[in-house]
């Protein structure tokens, strides 16, 4: 299996480095297409992968740490904190996300909003994007609020600037809107389950090591236990030998024994050990026969 720091280095920065990409180009979008979303969630976006990326790379030092070896409070502590706020941030973008990506009146009204401001205050750079953008005129139709300003050059003016242009902006700039809101939300979500992911081999990795040890220490207390009832067992077998040898032999003081109804006598040898003597002579003659 993989090691935690290769998993880290070699998937999880690269899909952080991906999410940076996509909250690069949804913040891209939002200045110039200047979307119905706050520049600060723009930039909040692009910050979270970074953020989460140096969470990781804090807290995973400290969980192994406190993993491998008793629970030391400052070392669980501060990775908790980390992923409480990074959490509450995912939590946040993920709501803004969400209200602008789901179709709603709400919704209309950001991108009326948006579009009456700059058409008042004669933004023509930004209403020029959207309408080139989108070969379009106006907001809700061609002649609703669009640049050249009908002021100057009537309810038509773009119309007849453009004469290839057939539709109203507000249906492509709301998908716009969608597909950045959409690009937040994937951020967010893809943070959130990089972190938790991260956790969880972390603690997995713990659980492995743990049971690892535990085989170990098994083994190690079976060899041992092994060599001792080995010992104890040899330690008696040399006991019961020695007991049976004693009973063998016949004390010194006894060398001779006459054993009954004429059986041969045992003595010992000048070296100490058991020797079979013939019988004695009687007057029958040698008894030392068939």
């Amino acid at each position: 299996m993989a090691s935690l720091k290769a998993i880290i280095h070699f998937v999880m920065l690269p899909i952080l480095t991906i999410l940076i990409i996509i909250a690069g180009v949804s913040l891209g979008q939002t200045r110039y297409l200047s979307l119905p979303i706050p520049q600060s969630t723009s930039i909040a976006t692009l910050l979270l992968p970074i953020l989460t990326g140096i969470g990781i790379q804090i807290s995973r030092p400290l969980l192994t740490q406190s993993t491998n070896r008793s629970t030391s409070y400052p070392s669980w502590l501060l990775p908790a904190l980390i992923f409480i706020l990074l959490t509450i941030y995912d939590t946040i973008l993920t709501t803004l996300a969400t209200t602008a990506l789901i179709p709603s009146e709400t919704q209309t009204c950001l991108l009326e909003t948006r579009w009456d401001s700059m058409f008042h205050g004669h933004d023509v750079a930004a209403l020029r994007r959207i309408q080139d953008t989108h070969q379009c005129c106006g907001l809700r139709s061609m002649r609703h609020k669009p640049w050249p300003f009908p002021d100057n050059h009537g309810a038509d003016g773009c119309r007849n600037l453009y004469r290839n242009r057939t539709g109203s902006c507000l249906g492509p700039w709301r998908r716009d809107l969608r597909v950045n809101a959409g690009m937040v939300l994937v951020v967010a979500v893809v943070c959130w389950l990089v972190k938790v992911i991260t956790i969880l081999l972390i603690y997995r990795r713990r659980d492995n090591l743990s049971l690892r040890h535990g085989m170990r220490r098994d083994y190690v207390a079976s060899l041992t236990n092994g060599d001792d009832t080995e010992d104890n067992g040899q330690a008696a077998a040399r006991g019961r030998i020695e007991a049976a040898y004693r009973d063998e032999v016949t004390p010194e003081g006894n060398e001779e024994e006459t054993v009954a109804n004429g059986a041969p006598r045992r003595d010992r040898d000048r070296d100490g050990g058991m020797v079979v003597q013939p019988s004695s002579m009687h007057g029958h003659g040698n008894e030392w026969r068939n």
